[in-house]
């Protein structure tokens, strides 16, 4: 098999005609750098079942799927991931074997775990960021904590309805999500009203985000929250700043 060497990774002639037409773009420098990156989804519903997806395809090299529900008939008007015959069974074990089959160059884990202040440092281990795909703040702000420690960007994402926000926090130069939301939870109990197409949206747009901030490319949200409002498809974007008394990036 033919090999190709670029600052100390390799690119399989498999994974040169894999991503052929994304190379055109990113060149095989960028596919390398692509294919360094491990990367860690948190939660496989809505948001991560699509970015996940675009992750394989993509060609990072490894990716971590976490989450400890099942699959539920309600997940499937939005969670790509899953059919009829998946329901009752575990979100990860699907989610892994199913993404392996899209791309078997890619090294996929699927870890079968509620992310908590007391499991975050271990689900997290070594990997270059994280993309949100929760339905909940709790975990989001573990996550943020936790991602702010180590330093490694947080892809956050959230949607409700036909609405949604998505920003890109890069520790010591960006506001946190506590910066942001100050720790409140802003979500109502109860389930979540939404449209399959709103997270789908969103994670691409998180897939699209990791992309631009590891490359080098323009149009990276830092400091920056896009809110799409449910009666228009064009955002609002807003500008955002770090709190200089922030319990979490500021300490």
């Amino acid at each position: 098999m033919d090999i190709l060497f670029i600052f100390g990774m390799t690119l399989s002639e498999s994974e040169l005609e894999r991503y052929s037409r994304q190379l055109l773009v990113f060149g095989e420098e960028g596919q390398s750098v692509l294919k360094d990156l491990e990367v860690v989804v948190g939660g496989v519903g809505g948001l991560g079942s699509i970015s996940s997806i675009f992750l394989v395809r993509l060609g990072v090299g490894r990716l971590r799927v976490v989450d400890s529900d099942r699959v539920g008939v309600s997940n499937l008007n939005r969670q790509a991931l899953y059919d009829d015959g998946d329901v009752g069974c575990l979100k990860v074990e699907v989610a892994g074997r199913k993404l392996r089959e899209m791309n078997p160059e890619v090294e996929v884990e699927a870890i079968d775990a509620e992310v908590k202040e007391d499991n975050v440092s271990d689900i997290i281990g070594d990997a270059d960021c994280f993309v949100d795909g929760f339905d909940n703040m709790p975990g989001r702000y573990v996550v943020n904590k936790e991602c702010v420690r180590r330093e490694i960007p947080f892809f956050h994402a959230s949607c409700s309805g036909l609405e949604g926000r998505i920003t890109t926090i890069v520790p010591g130069e960006t506001a946190c999500l506590h910066c942001l939301y100050q720790g409140k939870d802003s979500m109502d109990s109860g389930p979540i009203p939404v449209v399959g197409f709103t997270p789908a949206k969103l994670a691409v747009m998180q897939v699209e985000q990791l992309t631009r901030h590891f490359l080098d490319l323009d149009g990276v949200l830092e400091n920056r929250l896009a809110i799409f409002p449910g009666d228009r498809t064009v955002p609002d974007t807003i500008e955002i700043a770090r709190d200089l008394d922030c319990d979490v990036c500021s300490q």
